[in-house]
């Protein structure tokens, strides 16, 4: 399957380093809590803590080489009338941007009329009943059940024609759509401005459509075609397919706009991606410095009596800003795909 450039600029790496750090810390702070380890076994702490220290290291060094791929596709070749023509050279990425067209409108029939879209998407939505912890009464909340693409096929970029997958248009914007249903008036459902209603098997009903646990709700969202967008690919034929680079990165992505604005698309999720990652390693860092200074308390050690709270939460925050620090410049995070 082909990787998003945002998966490959880093998002996808930063939410699973996210994930397991936090994973991590909640899981150490409640065993601890109600397991006392700490207490019972107090040497745990200094090890546990060596262990947060060099793996969220780990972490960072391995997000920080994610290379930053906006550097490769803002040298990509554009295809216009001048270079159209020309042989397609090997090892290099592709761009062209064009208007988006489709050859037929799509449709949901009978729940949705459809339109000049590249994708409609069907949201489907069930109503249930939950307790609400904060004031120990039952709601109802609608969770969704499922969301099902309708794609228009083929689709163009000026004269190059695509399959569109989710994956592909991950990055374009999609619209909310009216409730635009073939016939409205349909037994146990009731349509508004942007939802169909379909009757569960609860006869008593409230609010304005009468709704009840069980119902279920429709929506939809579509890529509109006829719209300016940039496909990132290699050209074959009258068709686009994948790139792969020579470090085995895949890249094939639709983006709204100017191949410019598909750089600084991808640019902004990278450096948003590598931001998040050193905050959270940081405090991971923090954490982990000082409550081993304190195990250990270095102030005492030094001779700062009173003061030695103090001087082992410096020693912490100082190693763990400098560690931080040191892997993000030692591992370049300006290196390309």
């Amino acid at each position: 399957m082909e990787q998003s450039p945002q998966v490959a600029s880093s998002t996808g790496t930063a939410k699973n380093i996210l994930m397991i750090a936090g994973a991590v810390l909640l899981i150490s702070i409640v065993g601890n809590a109600i397991l006392g380890i700490s207490v019972l076994f107090p040497m745990l702490v200094p090890l546990w803590c060596m262990l947060m220290i060099g793996g969220s290291l780990y972490l960072l060094a391995y997000q920080e080489q994610v290379p930053d791929v906006s550097r490769m596709v803002a040298r990509a070749t554009v295809i216009d009338t001048y270079t159209a023509g020309r042989p397609v050279l090997p090892n290099t990425l592709y761009a062209i941007t064009d208007t988006i067209t489709t050859d037929a409108p799509i449709n949901d029939a009978p729940d949705h009329r459809g339109g000049s879209y590249v994708v409609l998407e069907r949201i489907v939505e069930e109503l249930y009943r939950e307790n609400d912890a904060s004031s120990n009464h039952t709601r109802t909340v609608w969770k969704e059940l499922a969301r099902e693409p309708i794609f228009a096929d083929p689709v163009r970029v000026g004269t190059y024609t695509f399959t569109p997958t989710t994956e592909l248009l991950s990055t374009m914007p999609y619209q909310d759509l009216a409730a635009d249903p073939v016939l409205e008036e349909r037994e146990a459902v009731e349509v508004d401005c942007k939802y169909i209603y379909s009757r569960g098997p609860l006869l008593f009903r409230i609010g304005q459509f009468g709704i009840a646990p069980g119902d279920k709700r429709i929506s939809y969202r579509a890529v509109a075609s006829n719209q300016h967008a940039t496909l990132i690919g290699v050209p074959a034929g009258n068709t686009f397919v994948p790139f792969v680079s020579a470090t085995d990165l895949t890249l094939y992505q639709l983006f709204a706009g100017t191949l410019c604005d598909a750089v600084n698309t991808m640019r902004s999720d990278y450096v948003k991606s590598r931001r998040q990652t050193r905050i959270v390693v940081a405090v991971v860092q923090l954490i982990a410095w000082c409550v081993l200074c304190i195990m250990i308390d270095i102030g005492t050690r030094l001779a700062w009596g009173d003061s030695a709270l103090y001087v082992n939460l410096a020693v912490g925050t100082i190693g763990a800003l400098a560690s931080v620090i040191i892997v993000s410049v030692w591992y370049d995070p300006a290196k390309s795909a």
